[in-house]
């Protein structure tokens, strides 16, 4: 197997540096490669049904381009991907997709994206094998060369068919499923959990059997936020554990299905020296972290850890300690936006190769017809809302996301991801975001101690004054004061992180924000309810942060701990 890895690593490397080497050359005249390939994807689709309707074949700039094809959003391509999913062709694109990405709805009703194989191409190059080219320079800095040993994955795969018999699932479930007779040549993770069924426990099988490799390269995953859940699986959870990697059995108590049992215990032999050393690191694990310990040939992180994922990625070092973490790409299934250009980067370099980009200055956001820049327009510390041509038949099609441009390379903008456009709260014009909330939570658990893994937001509307609701959920149900106590900490949180809405509660047009704490792993439940409802894996569905819907509500209401008021 060290062999197959070495080779597989080495590939990843070669085409790796080849892409950085492209992205670092375009970077010194971002606008020009940036035209040259929307040009070409105007070209290439002038006789399909959305080019002749909007005149692809006239088009000769990128202005032109602009002035004839509208903004769009999802909704414009429901009707059209429906047809694509029935076996329609040349409706978005010339070339049909090779799969359809299904990704999360907010009331279980998920988007489906068309990936073409130019598509998929970039999120390999730019999301695999850059990382490694990124990676593999890093430990050469340090007299190191990437390890032949396994690494581990953390994902799961679900994966349903179109008519015309082409997958739909994750994208990430996608190159799981092309590569799945070389898996157990590149993974320590055990294919009853990657296409696990709904009777198994994932987070059992995901700890049981790194636990019992001591030699794993690295640890990989889509989000930071799978690998840290597992993480906490095993803390919780480690007598047993311990227990049933010393006798060679699993628990009676383990969620399994009779198939998935009958499959595992085949791999399954006591371990009583592995056993004392799982559980001698795990005592100190408040003190020390246990990966140096449990794994010493570790040699790096690979997931995406910024935005939305910042807090979990922040929490993993608890358990990784001084462990690299690459956060790999700025992306989502409708298109890549940056790489990260180096290890511990939380800012991308944008990659021009990947689609034609436009940005909205975050003041005209909201407006009916907002102007964009292209990527050459961009101004150090501004914010701007995400605009992409992708190579997948999306047309200037709005993702939603607020980046900030943090620094250049070259001509070229790095920038970081801020907060979701829609994930803003804006009851009386106080735009409170995404940041606002995660700097309040990050006060209250400096002042508290209290350790919190995930928080939601709700906008009051119902009663008057309006108010802000705060569902916060700890690692551990653990109170050394009553809820108006933490309520009124983090209320001053907010008012100092948005000075819009604290005058709006000074001057009483806001009632002071109502807090309740969520029950440990209501989030993880709602993840594989939501996953059950849409036909997907449950690591794919991203974190909530916003309670927007009724679903939400009642769901997140429901599962709560009672503090003493006051």
């Amino acid at each position: 197997m060290g062999i197959l890895t070495k080779i597989s690593n080495d590939v990843f490397v070669s085409v790796g540096k080849k892409q950085r080497a492209l992205v670092h050359e375009q970077s010194r005249d971002p606008r020009a490669a940036q035209e040259e390939l929307l040009m070409g994807l105007v070209r290439e689709n002038e006789a399909t049904e959305f080019g002749r309707a909007h005149g692809f074949a006239q088009i000769e700039t990128a202005r032109q381009y602009r002035e004839r094809v509208p903004l769009t959003t999802y909704a414009d391509y429901a009707e059209p991907i429906e047809r694509m999913l029935a076996g329609e062709s040349n409706v978005l694109q010339a070339k049909d997709p090779e799969v359809f990405s299904a990704t999360s709805g907010s009331v279980g009703v998920p988007k489906h994206i068309p990936q073409s194989k130019a598509m998929m191409g970039v999120h390999f190059s730019c999301e695999l094998a850059y990382a490694y080219a990124v990676i593999d320079d890093y430990l050469r800095g340090k007299g190191q060369r990437l390890s032949s040993d396994l690494a581990y994955i953390f994902l799961e795969t679900k994966v349903t068919y179109d008519a015309k018999g082409r997958p739909k699932g994750s994208g990430s479930g996608m190159y799981m499923l092309k590569m799945r007779p070389l898996l157990k040549y590149l993974y320590a993770t055990p294919e009853e959990a990657i296409f696990r069924d709904e009777e198994t426990d994932a987070s059992y099988l995901h700890a049981r059997f790194m636990l019992t490799s001591p030699k794993v390269s690295a640890l990989t995953s889509t989000f930071a936020t799978m690998i840290l859940y597992v993480f906490i699986y095993m803390e919780r959870n480690i007598d047993m554990l311990v227990e049933d990697i010393r006798t060679g059995t699993i628990n009676d108590e383990v969620k399994i299905s009779d198939d998935a049992r009958a499959s595992v215990m085949k791999r399954i032999k006591p371990m009583p020296e592995r056993a004392e050393e799982i559980r001698r690191a795990f005592e100190k694990v408040d003190t020390k972290p246990v990966v140096p310990k449990l794994w010493p040939g570790l040699q790096f992180v690979y997931a995406i850890g910024t935005g939305g994922f910042a807090t979990h990625s922040e929490m993993l070092r608890r358990y990784t300690g001084p462990v690299p973490f690459d956060n790999v790409t700025l992306s989502a299934s409708e298109g890549l936006f940056g790489v990260a250009d180096g290890v511990e980067e939380t800012s991308f370099l944008m990659t021009t190769t990947a689609g034609y980009f436009e940005f909205i200055p975050l003041e005209h956001a909201y407006d009916e017809n907002p102007p964009t820049l292209d990527v050459a327009q961009l101004e150090l510390n501004h914010e701007y809302e995400t605009v992409i041509t992708n190579l997948s038949g999306f047309y200037r099609y709005r993702m939603g996301d607020v980046v900030e441009v943090t620094d250049f390379y070259n001509k070229t903008p790095k920038v970081e991801f801020r907060y979701r456009l829609g994930q803003v709260i804006n009851m009386a014009g106080e735009k409170t975001n995404m940041r606002h909330l995660k700097w309040s939570v990050e006060r209250l658990q400096e002042e508290t101690g209290l350790e919190v893994i995930e928080y939601a937001i709700q906008a009051i509307t119902d009663e008057y004054p309006n108010r802000y609701k705060l569902y916060l959920e700890p690692v551990e149900s653990r109170y050394d004061r009553p809820l108006s106590a933490y309520a009124r900490i983090l209320e001053e949180a907010m008012e100092k992180a948005n000075p819009s809405y604290g005058a709006k509660v000074q001057k009483g047009m806001f009632a002071p924000l109502e807090l309740v704490f969520n029950q440990p792993q209501t989030h993880v439940l709602y993840r594989e309810m939501m996953a059950h409802k849409n036909g997907t894996a449950a690591p794919q569905i991203k974190p909530v942060s916003l309670i927007d819907n009724p679903i939400k509500e009642r769901f997140f209401g429901a599962l709560v701990d009672e503090l003493p008021e006051g």
